[in-house]
């Protein structure tokens, strides 16, 4: 019975033995300082047989949210920067599907679709997308978990960032100037 207690005992320690303690501690490391982190799966046939978990840092992602739950979130990376051009990867997680795209811009400015056969950073994803840049998950579910620090007090009565999490360091940025400047001095 796949349910059994026995069962999902193996796939625990299976899931254990292929790093997930290790990715959960710098996962809550993560939150601590950023003020949550994400969870989804990953998958690479060169790389594992079977999927895993990896921590996205919360400043690399535009989260959406549904009365508190994450409905969908776009995590961006810069894949190449020369001459003051800026490529971007986005990712963007939605029930069922990740939406892949690659952007030419500048540091301020997102810029135009590219597409994703011109960095190799992307090419790989090419031949697995539909029309759309999709690829589905299999899953009708959001295929990411957003799993916040802790709830901020100062942005509960602010719809677009009452969902977000908030960092150990929240509130003691005025003491931490302190200590810099006292630091400071000090070395001075």
């Amino acid at each position: 019975d796949a349910f059994s207690p026995d069962h999902m005992e193996d796939v625990l320690d299976e899931l254990v033995d292929d790093g997930l303690l290790a990715t959960l501690q710098t996962a809550a490391e993560v939150g601590a300082a950023l003020g949550g982190v994400y969870l989804r799966p990953v998958y690479d046939k060169e790389l594992a047989d079977r999927p895993w978990i990896v921590a996205e840092h919360a400043d690399r992602a535009i989260p959406e949210f549904t009365w508190g739950r994450l409905s969908a979130v776009t995590f961006w990376q810069i894949v190449h920067e020369e001459d003051g051009q800026v490529w971007r990867w986005l990712q963007r997680h939605e029930p069922g599907v990740i939406l892949h795209g690659l952007y030419q811009g500048t540091r301020e400015k997102l810029g135009r679709p590219v597409p994703l056969e011109d960095h190799p950073a992307t090419a790989g994803f090419a031949p697995l997308v539909d029309e759309d840049g999709a690829i589905p998950t299999g899953y009708d579910g959001l295929d990411v978990v957003y799993i916040p620090n802790q709830s901020s007090r100062r942005w509960r009565c602010k719809p677009e960032l009452k969902d977000f999490g908030r960092s150990d360091l929240d509130g003691v940025e005025p003491l931490m100037d302190s200590l810099d400047e006292t630091y400071s001095s000090w070395m001075r």
